[in-house]
């Protein structure tokens, strides 16, 4: 029995009540540990000073931190409470391919979030470092550097979102696995051109690694597909 677009209208409205307050607990929890996840972030930054360049900037970056960290911990329960508001109208097969499409963007993206915290952050840091030593101290705006961390780490995470991609690509009929593994060469091209362009070691270590990840990330696209037949 289909229900009347007013009810639609009062679940989506509970659930985004019950989304946005569970953000906003955990941030408030997040907040009062504040200085212990600015020491957090930049514990990858050694040989680094950090300042307060504007009046209120610790503040403000405290805020930030907070409501990015409540987001994350939160993401889980928001996520619950998508896919049970859109359950009821998903079709047997949609229902079928939801919750492990679910569950492998989740691990991507975290996958991504550590790859880019743990590995790109250091050793982007120790690049910058070294090449302004012994001529400038490195002593950075902790705005900035929070800033810096966040775009390697969220641009990591949607970068290893490939295989939804690749997904998405052969259910539309575009390019099948086969084809994908028969292209294999190219791939490896194109990881090393964008290994090379985010990568900021001149050892070149980081390229080779991330062109490694890149090039796996593909291949389990590949493998995904091959399970879904496609």
């Amino acid at each position: 029995m289909k229900m009347p677009l007013s009810q639609h209208l009062e679940e989506l409205r509970y659930r985004s009540f019950l989304s946005l307050a569970v953000w906003l607990v955990l941030s408030l929890i997040c907040f009062s540990q504040a200085q212990s996840l600015l020491l957090w972030l930049q514990a990858p930054a050694k040989g680094v000073r950090f300042l307060q360049l504007q009046p209120g900037e610790i503040i403000w970056t405290s805020i930030k931190v907070s409501l990015d960290a409540g987001l994350s911990l939160s993401s889980p329960f928001i996520i619950y409470q998508i896919m049970r508001f859109i359950w009821p109208a998903l079709t047997k097969e949609e229902s079928r391919w939801l919750l492990p499409l679910v569950f492998l963007s989740l691990a991507l993206f975290w996958s991504g979030i550590f790859f880019g915290y743990f590995l790109l952050v250091p050793i982007a840091v120790e690049v910058f470092v070294r090449s302004s030593q012994p001529a400038v101290e490195a002593i950075w705006s902790l705005q900035a550097y929070i800033d810096f961390v966040w775009i390697c780490a969220i641009g990591c995470a949607i970068v290893f979102q490939l295989p939804l991609v690749q997904l998405a690509l052969a259910r539309l009929r575009l390019i099948t696995s086969t084809q994908m593994l028969s292209n294999w060469k190219w791939v490896v091209l194109v990881a090393v051109s964008v290994a090379a362009i985010i990568t900021p070691d001149a050892s070149g270590f980081t390229q080779i690694l991330v062109t490694f990840v890149l090039v796996m990330l593909y291949l389990l696209g590949v493998l995904v597909l091959k399970i879904f037949g496609l």
